[in-house]
């Protein structure tokens, strides 16, 4: 098998999906990718009708930080392993999303306002 994505030391954010692209090949015909973080299985994915090559894309969400390693191993029809294939996505990291930035900006200057209009009274 062959990882096309991800590459070494892509950064990905904790709790963004993350596409696994492997590309794998067989003269017998191939069975199944399995998708390994860490080197515990995480996903099987069987492959249908048994094509001598195939392009398979995984998912994988990421909850915690720190380094991982991602590995893919393809497997034939006679259940023979390929050489796995893997890359290190370092550095996992939690973020906020600039739109949510806004959103609590804007949520807190709308309740800092209210605080104050409330606290002031006009003598009218």
């Amino acid at each position: 098998s062959h990882l096309l994505w991800p590459t070494d030391g892509l950064r990905v954010a904790e709790g963004q999906a993350l596409q696994v692209i492997t590309q794998a090949a067989d003269d017998k015909g191939l069975a199944r990718v399995d998708l390994l973080v860490d080197g515990a299985l995480v996903q099987s994915s069987p492959i249908e009708g048994a094509p001598t090559a195939s392009t398979v894309v995984q998912v994988w969400t990421p909850w915690t930080s720190g380094e991982r390693r991602i590995t893919t191993v393809a497997y034939d029809v006679a259940g023979n392993a390929s050489t796995p294939d893997s890359a290190a996505v370092p550095e996992f990291f939690a973020y906020v999303v600039p739109s949510e930035i806004f959103s609590l900006a804007v949520r807190d200057a709308l309740a800092i306002s209210l605080a104050v209009m409330s606290a002031v009274r006009p003598a009218w």
